[in-house]
């Protein structure tokens, strides 16, 4: 009940949000504008990409 409480009904203050194993494995914790700028810089990137020329990165 706390785990639906929490994100099925939104209320985490009354609720258990769980996190997972990925939490150990987070490195980057940018602010909005850098992650917003990273963003637009890969969109750009790609962008200016050949046609059907993709890469993995």
């Amino acid at each position: 009940m706390l785990l639906k409480a929490s994100i099925v009904d939104g209320r985490t203050d009354t609720g258990v949000m769980a996190s997972g194993q990925v939490a150990g494995v987070i490195e980057d914790l940018p602010s909005c504008a850098e992650l917003v700028d990273r963003i637009m810089a890969e969109t750009a990137a790609t962008l200016d990409r050949p046609a059907g020329g993709r890469t993995v990165g």
